[in-house]
């Protein structure tokens, strides 16, 4: 089976992240991808605050898709889509209540595949470019197709205050063509990395010192019930397992320990995904109602796994709403889904009207109050005999 996949991976509706950061709370974030029906595309991102209130608030909308989310620190990072024909992204940004910042590119031209952050700054993964320090000039597996460029080794970077080649040796059978087929966390101050390595396989390893260590491989599979069939009948009612390629994966951290979140290829699975760890495996419970897979995302806060989902209404007349369902270890949803409302950031010509009358409104009233300082001032200055 060869790899098929979209230049710059997956269009997806719905991203979200959490984090260990500063405050009685983890640091919480999601975007959601609206306008996509009507190719106006723009990234809602959305804040927890880190006090018990657990309020959500917009952050600044971004007219363009994102691809993947980290974190900086107390700070979300953005990584914005790849342009048109472009398998990786190009530009990233810090983004807070208080700010919106582009960060530096990679040096010498590369492209971001991957990038994971934390408290001690940031990590990325660079395809292309003209540096790679240390790296296998890797050739392509055998079962990806020849409409995708090899990547000759993959360069890893890190930021601290500006970005700088790292060692590490590119293994050579790796398939990461498009920014969705790489995930990078940091975990207990320990870099791991998730890619493909073929059409139904992720390699999790380490970072250690100058070379990527393997972990685990991890083997994507689909089981299905076989209804019927004329070739073989006695196969009716029986189960089959069958590889196919995940169509979304992202690392997660779990109990100090990585995890990963897996999404199965076929659009009519009965699971929401796979929550993997090295010890063991479940299937994650399928929310009802009309859920895009591209609206589903999982994370795990204080080791406890929960799954953000768009659903839309019947009648499509409204915008998706974002609903939050607490899942178990074992892939069990606990209690309802709760419906995640936040402040809207008013932007646009609307904010600029109000903002305009304001200003007028003030002006009228301190002229006012000048003009009737100045007439009483002269009132005061009058000659006893003029009044």
């Amino acid at each position: 089976m060869l790899l098929s996949r979209p230049a710059g991976g997956e269009v997806r509706d719905l991203l979200v992240h959490s984090a260990p950061v500063g405050g009685e709370l983890p640091g919480l974030w999601f975007c959601r991808l609206d306008g996509r029906e009507t190719k106006s595309e723009r990234s809602v991102l959305v804040d927890r605050d880190r006090t018990q209130d657990g309020l959500w608030n917009e952050l600044a909308p971004i007219p363009s898709r994102v691809a993947l989310l980290t974190n900086d620190d107390a700070d979300l990072v953005a990584v914005l889509a790849p342009v048109r024909g472009e398998a990786f992204g190009r530009e990233w940004a810090w983004i807070s209540q208080t700010r919106f910042l582009y960060g530096p590119a990679l040096p010498a031209g590369a492209r971001i595949a991957a990038m994971a952050g934390g408290n001690k700054g940031l990590w990325a993964l660079g395809a292309g470019g003209t540096e790679s320090p240390a790296s296998h000039p890797a050739t392509a597996p055998a079962t990806l197709p020849a409409t995708r460029p090899a990547i000759k080794g993959l360069t890893l970077y890190q930021f601290k205050g500006e970005w700088k080649a790292q060692p590490a040796a590119w293994p050579p059978d790796m398939a990461v063509l498009a920014i969705g087929d790489a995930s990078m966390r940091v975990i207990d101050d320990t870099l791991y990395l998730a890619a493909r390595t073929d059409h139904n396989t992720i390699r999790l390893m380490k970072h250690d010192r100058d070379r990527w260590v393997t972990v685990s491989e991890i083997i994507s599979n689909v089981r299905w019930k076989v209804l019927r069939d004329k070739e073989k009948p006695e196969l009716a009612g029986t189960e089959v397992t069958e590889t196919k390629p995940p169509r979304y994966f992202k690392l997660l951290s779990l109990q100090g320990k990585p995890a990963v979140w897996i999404q199965p290829g076929d659009a009519d699975a009965e699971a929401a995904g796979i929550l993997w760890t090295q010890e063991d495996w479940c299937n994650i419970e399928m929310p009802t109602g009309k859920i895009r897979a591209a609206a589903m995302d999982l994370v795990i806060v204080r080791d406890q796994p929960r799954l953000y989902y768009l659903i839309a209404d019947d009648k499509l007349t409204e915008l998706p709403k974002l609903n939050e369902q607490v899942v178990n270890i074992d892939g069990k949803f606990v209690g309802k889904p709760q419906q995640i409302v936040y402040a809207h950031k008013q932007t646009g010509p609307e904010l600029n009207w109000i903002a305009i009358t304001v200003m007028a409104v003030l002006t009228i009233v301190i002229l006012n109050m000048v003009l009737r300082r100045r007439g009483g001032e002269g009132d005061e200055s009058r000659p006893d005999d003029q009044e």
